[in-house]
């Protein structure tokens, strides 16, 4: 694999979530190049850490990557897309607002805000 300049680190598997908090934190971009995923977790945990997210537009991603606001939506299954999305990333001027909005997006997510999201449809399934 051609690594373009961009410094690689492969860090294999890692189970404390503080190892896991600052990987995330440390990180300029989270490449998710998985082509098919119900929904995501690892892209919520990168964005919580402030950290954009690059990854095809197809299947869970696309519903929690708002493309060129919090991340970067690639083409799907464009490996040379994907590729323009680091980039993108990378280079952007405004890379600070993009990991604000990444943040700010992620709290969509939060164990509160699903226990709400619950309690909101428990309610009215019981008042049918």
């Amino acid at each position: 694999v051609e690594n373009k300049g961009f410094e690689v680190r492969n860090f294999n598997f890692i189970n404390e979530y503080k190892t896991l908090r600052c990987l995330y934190s440390m990180s300029d971009v989270f490449v998710f190049p998985s082509l098919y995923e119900a929904f995501g977790k690892t892209i919520v945990e990168s964005m919580s850490c402030g950290t954009p997210v690059v990854a095809f537009n197809n299947s869970g991603p696309k519903d929690l990557i708002d493309h060129k606001l919090n991340g970067y939506l690639a083409d799907a299954f464009s490996s040379k897309s994907l590729s323009l999305g680091i980039e993108w990333v990378i280079n952007s001027k405004k890379y600070n607002e993009i990991s604000k909005a990444a943040i700010k997006k992620s709290t969509n997510f939060s164990n509160v805000n699903a226990a709400n999201k619950y309690s909101d449809l428990y309610k009215k399934l019981l008042n049918f």
